[in-house]
């Protein structure tokens, strides 16, 4: 049997987070992920050498995706490039992404309907190559706030992250940030990577994601995975993402 990546196994512990005890009555529901309020900070960690500390962020891409299948099939996606909003409707629900200057947005919507097995998923990224002068810590944080309405026939998930990598000038790793919030409620993600003695480049992306299922029980964590992996909604494309910018990040030092 093939062994379930790591991105997707973290969606098993996950989904036990978010589908607590539930009224039997709740027939609907939704959630949403949000992420605002970035913001850095540089912090000189030689002042006696004379360079003045400095990051450069330089846009990768965006990426936004709404979609919505049925019985473990595709049925309908919008995909932007671009800042904006996306929206999928399917027969019992919706799926909707924004992405705008500091705000970074994702809903997910679906009731338990005639069909067993409908899913509705949808994200926002960004991605960025950064740069820093020497000996400069970047410290970064943005808020996540995660609202939802459960319902006992839908397994929900809502996730918002802030990642990245920092390597020298001879593409040495240096650090990393990799925090997250998953669940209802608010959180800061904070995270610092710094430089040594010559100058550091690397990537940087937030998302936000959010996923609803319908079905007649609540799923295994197993079938979750295979529903996820079968549509690469989750992971592959921050993971296609992450690797894009390792690459720019490489051929910047060549």
């Amino acid at each position: 049997m093939m062994p379930i990546p790591s991105q997707l196994r973290n969606v098993a512990f996950v989904a036990a987070l978010v589908m607590p005890a539930l009224p039997a009555m709740a027939q609907s529901g939704g959630l949403t992920t949000r992420l605002s309020q970035f913001s850095y900070e540089l912090v000189d960690l030689n002042p006696s050498d004379g360079i003045s500390p400095a990051v450069e962020f330089v846009l990768n891409r965006h990426e936004q995706r709404s979609a919505y299948a049925s019985d473990y099939v595709l049925v309908a996606e919008d995909v932007r490039n671009d800042i904006g909003a996306t929206e999928v409707v399917g027969p019992s629900g919706n799926a909707r992404s924004s992405l705008s200057a500091g705000t970074w947005f994702a809903e997910a919507n679906t009731q338990f309907g005639p069909s067993d097995h409908e899913f509705y998923s949808a994200f926002s990224v960004t991605y960025w190559t950064i740069s820093l002068t020497p000996w400069t810590a970047l410290n970064l944080e943005v808020l996540a706030e995660n609202t939802a309405t459960f319902a006992p026939e839908l397994f929900l998930l809502a996730k918002a992250s802030i990642q990245g990598n920092l390597y020298d000038s001879v593409g040495l790793w240096l650090g990393s940030i990799d925090q997250y919030h998953v669940g209802v409620g608010s959180a800061w993600l904070r995270g610092t990577v710094a430089s040594g003695s010559t100058n550091a480049t690397g990537n940087l992306y937030l998302a936000a994601e959010s996923y609803a299922y319908t079905s007649p029980a609540v799923p295994e964590p197993a079938t979750c995975l295979m529903l996820l992996a079968g549509l690469g909604m989750i992971g592959p494309v921050v993971a296609r993402g992450a690797k894009s910018a390792d690459r720019m990040v490489a051929r910047q030092r060549e």
